[in-house]
């Protein structure tokens, strides 16, 4: 190969490389401004959800939560994040219910949010509303609330809420017959 067709290859190398690397640049551009807050035109309904969870707060506790390199079961990662807390979840609930007047515990999880060891409370005020706090496993430091969804709050509460009994619109596997 004489010093021509070498100056051929490489130029013809390096203009491969320019336009591989313009192709992924341009690829990342795309993918970031369609990871906007607003939904796609036609964007179908787990589109949208995962958008809205892009809206989340995110939050920055006082304990980094380690990346485990390898999936361990459910109760061994609680038993490791129990271990990373200083604070206890009687702590947790008691920022969380300060934080929200006149509410309740409906449910406390430690879990790892954004990286960071995090009570998630859920509480219920007096008028019904349910709000879900992050509070800090290590300082008990509230980092966010929002409004929570009405999950898990089963009974005659979660019945009126929809505007009717639980029996309305029985299936029968209760055992009572319907009379409609």
């Amino acid at each position: 190969m004489n010093t021509t067709q070498k100056k051929k290859a490489i130029v013809g190398s390096v203009a491969g490389l320019v336009l591989a690397g313009g192709t992924a640049l341009g690829g990342i551009a795309v993918a970031n401004a369609n990871s906007s807050g607003a939904a796609a035109p036609g964007a179908t309904q787990d589109e949208q959800g995962e958008q809205n969870d892009a809206n989340e707060v995110e939050v920055a506790g006082s304990i980094p939560v380690p990346e485990s390199a390898t999936e361990v079961p459910d109760a061994e990662e609680e038993a490791q994040l129990a271990e990373l807390a200083t604070i206890d979840s009687a702590a947790a609930e008691a920022a969380a219910t300060s934080s929200v007047p006149d509410s309740t515990i409906v449910s406390t999880v430690l879990g790892d949010e954004d990286g960071f060891l995090v009570y998630d409370v859920t509480v219920k005020d007096g008028a019904g509303a349910v709000t879900e706090v992050k509070v800090d496993g290590g300082n008990a430091t509230v980092l966010a609330s929002e409004p929570g969804d009405d999950e898990g709050t089963e009974g005659p509460e979660a019945d009126d809420a929809t505007g009717g009994s639980a029996s309305q619109n029985d299936d029968g596997a209760d055992g009572e017959v319907d009379d409609s």
